[in-house]
């Protein structure tokens, strides 16, 4: 196809904005659009689009680019979708995007095409992201989990088990973060420890970071202060309530519990996910099993993300595990879970697991991570 037929076709298509997302011959793309949010200048936001044949006979990738010209602030990346190849019907290939936000503040945008020589067809996806200055960001929509942290009773001078936090960004603008931006506050805060945090600099829309906190109490009777995140601009972003108090000795001290395993195990079940829900399967389905290093509760949560900002949930179960004893949590996939996870394209998943020990001495351990689950046959396939 020359190029000006392509030109020709983009005006034509543009004008069926945004119906013709789904061209004639059954090429696709997803999403149809893709906004990359408001960005600090210099930050670089990546995603994927997905192209598929969604026709009854095969089809040829022919061009790929963006219209009218040079993309501005917009690139495209090496991805599975390059011209020449070929796509049979219910198979599809990755096309990468970047949005390098520019040092002039605004908004910006762009439409990446795709055509086909079968048809002369073409699909669009529409590419939009805004840059600020950090003077200029507005305050950030942080959320946190949990949103109170109770370490209960701790001997004096004994250091409690690490309870974790989790940030959340949940607006659409990039947090802008100070330099050792977890801190504990408030007047009590000797009682209590900074142990870890991961939250850099930035902290784009929908990203998460965690800061780890423990009790030291070092002297009788209760204590409270806030575990809090920093913005570059000196006020703080977020802020969770800590608490905790002496444990007054009673007889020998109980035993210590190994609880460094536990973490490394909810991160070996939710890996464990995606090959148990892929193609929809029905009936029961069985997490691997569990080692309780106390009594507690496994719990598993599992939702899908879809178009809009929706996340049904599709998966949820429990089992209750003694010390010592290891357990296999059963769960099964709601009919809307299965549909999802059977057609053939890939499926973004938000998968929680969890371990509740009960006492208020020992943390309640989450792994929360975002998934892609792929159908049971590869989506992508090159022809050589």
């Amino acid at each position: 196809m020359s190029r000006w037929q392509i030109v020709v076709l983009v005006l034509l298509s543009v004008a069926a904005w945004p119906s013709f997302a789904k061209a004639q011959g059954g090429l696709v793309v997803e999403p149809e659009a893709h906004d990359f949010g408001g960005r600090l200048a210099g930050e670089v936001a990546s995603a994927s689009l997905d192209v598929w044949n969604d026709g009854p006979e095969p089809v040829t990738l022919d061009s790929i680019g963006f219209m009218f010209g040079a993309p501005g602030p917009f690139a495209m990346g090496d991805a599975g979708c390059v011209p020449g190849l070929d796509l049979d019907p219910g198979w599809g290939c990755e096309l990468d995007v970047a949005f390098v936000a520019p040092a002039t503040p605004g908004s910006y945008e762009a439409f990446v095409f795709v055509t086909s020589e079968e048809h002369s067809e073409a699909v669009f996806a529409r590419l939009t992201g805004s840059t600020f200055l950090p003077e200029q960001m507005p305050p950030p929509q942080l959320a946190t989990e949990p949103g109170i942290v109770e370490f209960g009773e701790v001997p004096r001078e004994a250091t409690s088990a690490p309870r974790s936090i989790v940030i959340r960004n949940v607006g659409n603008m990039t947090a802008v973060l100070a330099q050792g931006a977890a801190r504990i506050g408030g007047p009590q805060r000797a009682h209590f420890d900074l142990i870890g945090s991961d939250c850099s600099m930035w902290l784009s829309p929908g990203e998460t970071c965690a800061i780890s906190v423990a009790f030291n109490p070092l002297t009788g009777g209760s204590a409270e202060a806030t575990a809090e995140l920093h913005l570059r601009s000196g006020a703080i972003g977020s802020a969770v309530p800590l608490r905790g108090r002496e444990r007054t000795p009673q007889g020998p001290p109980a035993p210590r519990v190994d609880m460094s395993r536990v973490g490394p195990a909810l991160a070996g079940l939710a890996k464990a996910i995606p090959g148990l829900v892929r193609g929809g399967r029905r009936g029961p389905l069985r997490l691997p099993a569990f080692e309780a290093p106390i009594d507690g509760r496994v719990t598993l949560e599992v939702r899908v993300v879809g178009m809009e900002g929706r996340r049904p949930k599709v998966a949820s179960g429990g089992l209750m595990v003694s010390r010592g004893q290891r357990g296999r949590v059963k769960f099964s996939l709601t009919r809307q879970g299965r549909k999802l996870f059977r057609r053939p394209r890939a499926t973004t998943a938000e998968i929680a697991v969890g371990f509740d020990p009960g006492p208020a001495t020992y943390p309640t351990f989450w792994k929360m991570q975002t998934l892609k689950v792929r159908p049971p046959q590869r989506t992508t396939r090159r022809n050589r």
